[in-house]
């Protein structure tokens, strides 16, 4: 979720996001961060400080109620992140659809290992 309030040429706002941690999908990782930018016409930058003197700075455009970012990559490209107008209540909803996945996963993985774990068998000696 992105909010941004606008003033004349500038911009300043937060972006929240809860995704499945990519190393552990049993769980989720949110993040929090807040940007300043600047705007001209459709286009726009967004700065995000990252402490010590570091930005990280995104380029996008706006056009009606639809924001598209360009969102860098691992492998040095970027892609376009498509972002639509909404509320509050929906990017809770997403986010609960987020922890039910994680949830789901981690039920699939308990029920993985326990499945796999070694079963015990006992015989009942015989008498003589």
């Amino acid at each position: 979720m992105i909010q941004v309030s606008r003033k004349e040429g500038t911009l300043s706002g937060t972006l929240d996001q809860t995704s499945l941690n990519s190393s552990d999908p049993t769980t989720t990782e949110s993040t929090h961060a807040a940007f300043t930018g600047t705007m001209d016409g459709e286009a726009m930058t967004l700065s995000f400080p990252q402490g010590f003197g570091l930005v990280t700075n995104l380029s996008g455009t706006v056009s009606g109620s639809e924001m598209t970012l360009q969102v860098p990559q691992e492998d040095g490209s970027t892609a376009p992140l498509m972002l639509a107008s909404g509320s509050t209540d929906t990017y809770n909803r997403k986010v609960a659809e987020v922890q039910a996945q994680a949830d789901a996963n981690l039920s699939a993985r308990q029920a993985a290992v326990a499945s796999s774990a070694p079963q015990l068998l006992f015989r009942r000696a015989r008498s003589r």
